[in-house]
């Protein structure tokens, strides 16, 4: 609610909307002027979902998901006339009114992208956390119309959003533009179907992997179930140790606390640690070899799953995906240690393994195309891979 109040307020400034955001990004054969009409109703239109659904905690009520997700996903119409102006038709219906604007801003800049103003850079990375925030709550409609906005801006933008400080929110808004792609449409389901999946869930939480298996249909021994996501970001396995107090684990706690006992759970965690802790903490002799870092990590996390899963019905381990060729030899290291875990005599038998070998080619040298999304997360479609774990 905080975001979409200060996205708005940032919207509604005029030097900055009309200097700035309005005069970036669209080329000139395509008049811009219809950025600004989009972003402020759609930072108006968050405001209203927000207050209409109120998020006291993590979880959202069945009630709330059912009304989020059945929500059809209408085409957005931009017309453009002759003098630049835009007539915008809405999510729901409402026709902005036409607005003049000054030229546009690569009129001014001979066509060509250039750096982005610190303050719009800014204002992007507000975008982002929205597009997060509703893509979180079920309302991929809206993300679909935010996509369909911003999502042409990103050849004609010069410094790459990815070296920026918002570079995180880049990121997680292009992984969710690309896993709209993949988007079951609820409304367009046949009611026994939509009615099944709505009265049964399966949460997952973990890293920003979740974002590949959020709002899917699960079946589970034969039984239709809706995929929650609970995104807890930029969480390490290695936070799990209870002596952390590192804010992605606070959340990660809470989530853990606020599902429901007896639920099917699903658990991504490791990718992080893997690309981004073992070679560090080797290279600064915490460790002696890569070995013992693995060791030290999956300690943590036997530790973490025996202690989440005591509550639960089920739960189910996705193992860190192998996306980034530069890490592979290191991701195979980390499954063989994550094999030993399961194959322990001591570990609970509600717990099961889903590994992710199944994304390679069979040299496993490369990725398959059909898991390719964004370079650095599984597309959706590896979800109908997990049947045989389930």
């Amino acid at each position: 609610v905080a975001v979409t109040h200060i996205f708005k307020f940032l919207l509604d400034s005029p030097a900055l909307t009309h200097a700035r955001i309005t005069h970036m990004h669209f080329p000139g054969k395509v008049p811009n002027s219809h950025l600004q009409v989009n972003l402020q109703a759609a930072a108006y239109q968050a405001l209203g979902i927000f207050k209409r659904v109120p998020i006291p905690s993590y979880l959202l009520q069945p009630s709330d998901v059912k009304a989020a997700l059945s929500q059809p996903w209408p085409d957005i119409r931009i017309v453009h006339d002759e003098h630049g102006a835009s007539t915008i038709t809405l999510m729901e219906g409402h026709e902005a009114a036409p607005q003049s604007m000054p030229p546009t801003w690569l009129e001014t800049h001979s066509g060509s992208a250039a750096p982005i103003p610190f303050l719009d850079t800014l204002v992007f990375g507000i975008f982002f956390v929205l597009v997060k925030c509703l893509f979180a709550i079920g309302r991929i409609d809206v993300v679909n119309f935010l996509v369909s906005v911003f999502g042409p801006l990103k050849k004609f933008i010069a410094i790459p959003l990815s070296k920026s400080i918002v570079a995180n929110e880049a990121a997680y808004f292009w992984c969710i533009a690309a896993a709209c792609q993949y988007a079951v449409r609820f409304h367009e389901l046949p009611e026994p179907d939509r009615e099944e999946l709505f009265s049964n869930y399966i949460y997952c939480f973990g890293d920003s992997h979740i974002l590949s298996v959020a709002w899917q249909p699960f079946v589970i021994k034969g039984k239709k179930y809706l995929s929650i996501p609970l995104v807890a970001t930029g969480l390490k396995i290695w936070h799990l140790r209870k002596e952390s107090t590192f804010y992605p684990r606070v959340t990660l706690s809470r989530m853990a606390a606020e599902i429901p006992k007896g639920s099917k759970v699903l658990i991504c965690i490791g990718e992080l640690d893997i690309r981004e802790s073992l070679l560090r903490v080797v290279d600064g002799a915490k460790y002696k070899s890569i070995k013992e870092a693995i060791a030290a990590i999956i300690v943590q996390y036997d530790e973490a799953t025996k202690s989440m899963a005591g509550n639960m019905d089920h739960m189910y381990v996705m193992y860190p995906p192998p996306i980034l060729p530069e890490t592979r030899s290191l991701t195979n290291m980390f499954w063989k240690a994550l094999d030993a875990m399961f194959a322990a005599p001591s570990f609970p038998t509600n717990v099961t393994a889903i590994p992710t070998a199944f994304a390679l080619t069979a040299d496993g040298y490369r990725l398959k195309d059909e898991y390719v999304l964004d370079g650095t997360h599984l597309a959706p479609s590896c979800v109908k891979e997990f049947g045989p774990y389930m």
